[in-house]
């Protein structure tokens, strides 16, 4: 059972990451068309991605005896 509630702290960790990466996509797509700059969106979507996904990444590392 504990397991599983640690499954859904990472799940809790990575699904604003997908979501985050879906955002840059669009961006990306925008800015390549000449509509809109993504230069101020994307670091901030870059930083957060990082200190969102680092926690969902130690999980596995910190249980498996590393």
């Amino acid at each position: 059972m504990i397991s599983l509630g640690l499954y859904a702290v990472a799940g809790l960790f990575w699904v604003p990451v997908v979501f985050m990466q879906i955002e840059m996509r669009d961006l990306a797509r925008k800015a390549r068309s000449k509509t809109e700059s993504c230069r101020r969106a994307i670091p901030h979507f870059s930083t957060a991605g990082f200190c969102l996904g680092f926690p969902g990444l130690a999980r596995p590392w910190l249980f498996s005896g590393w």
